[in-house]
């Protein structure tokens, strides 16, 4: 039987804070998991460094059967986006941005898209400019606007494959009960209240959303999820912190 998941998360939840400058969050991802008697949440941040172009997804753990709590290894972390060779993002020599509103590659996972996101397509991912910035042509996109369009354009292809996250919960497992093959998945969502960690201090009890969560985990029934006001979430792109960063 579970229990005691709220008491659990206000003492070890302290990542993500959603509020980093240097590193905005571009998308984010909850995924629960339980089983009869443990239960594992992670988060996911898609984040890149505004001075360079290095994109990646951080993860993030929290439950009574890990034996780490928090932001996870590097080796847990995964690094989806890269850039093809023939198309970089920057001019390694004199850190001169190259990436063109008009027309970017991307590699995911491997594969290869070519992206022309029309001014329509920039306004629905939250993508603004700088007055700085040159319309088009080579400087005319960062990496993290780009990032940005990739996770809009592409249906938000960063996040792990949930094999992904099973292995990551098998390797930081920790009872000496249960199996982490026993867990199931009982919510995946990039919508909810993330309590603000930073500026106010919030512990997620201080807030229904995660009540909710918690009973949801402790029974296994998510009703109760279903029925919060989506319009106390924070989680989408024009309620980040920084989403407004060139």
């Amino acid at each position: 039987m579970i229990s005691g998941v709220l008491a659990h998360l206000d003492r070890f939840l302290t990542e993500p804070a959603l509020g980093n400058a240097y590193f905005p969050p571009l998308d984010l991802r909850m995924s629960v998991f339980r089983s009869g008697a443990h239960w594992a949440l992670f988060f996911e941040e898609v984040t890149c460094d505004w001075q360079g172009s290095e994109v990646e997804v951080w993860l993030f753990a929290y439950g009574d059967c890990l034996a780490r709590q928090g932001r996870l290894n590097d080796e847990d972390h995964r690094h989806p986006l890269q850039w093809p060779a023939d198309r970089p993002p920057q001019d390694y020599h004199t850190g001169a941005w190259l990436l063109d509103r008009e027309g970017f590659s991307v590699l995911v996972d491997g594969g290869r898209h070519d992206l022309r996101p029309t001014p329509a397509d920039c306004a629905a991912a939250g993508v603004t400019f700088g007055a700085e910035q040159p319309g088009s042509g080579p400087g005319s996109l960062t990496a993290t606007q780009a990032a940005r369009l990739v996770c809009h354009l592409l249906g938000h292809p960063l996040f792990s494959p949930e094999p992904h996250l099973r292995s990551v919960l098998a390797r930081h497992w920790a009872p000496v009960d249960g199996s982490p093959s026993e867990m199931g998945l009982l919510l995946q969502t990039r919508e909810w209240r993330h309590p603000d960690l930073d500026i106010a201090e919030e512990r997620p009890g201080d807030t229904e959303c995660f009540r909710v969560l918690a009973a949801c985990i402790e029974t296994g029934d998510r009703s109760g999820w279903d029925r919060l006001d989506p319009g106390t979430f924070n989680t989408r792109w024009e309620q980040l912190p920084g989403y407004e960063v060139p």
